[in-house]
């Protein structure tokens, strides 16, 4: 088990709505893909992002890399494990 935290860079300091409406969009469709728990999302300084504690990295990191070019396209973003 470890956690994964998934860091997407926004257009500006602050995050624009679209860009907050897609990160919750990308979180539910990973809970609906059952890749584990949710453990938080957040907004900060030039970025959005969410976490999740996961059994199955590979299926976790697959199901993220999706996700995020379905409701994000090529904006740039960065995953980290941690345990």
């Amino acid at each position: 088990m470890c956690y994964m935290y998934v860091a997407i860079l926004t257009r500006g300091i602050r995050p624009k709505p679209d860009e907050l409406a897609g990160r919750d969009a990308a979180v539910d469709a990973l809970k609906d893909a059952e890749v584990g728990r949710c453990s938080g999302t957040y907004k900060g300084y030039g970025q959005i992002g969410f976490s999740f504690q996961v059994l199955d990295e590979a299926f976790a990191k697959s199901e993220i890399q999706r996700v995020m070019h379905q409701f994000f396209g090529e904006t740039e973003y960065f995953v980290r494990e941690s345990d």
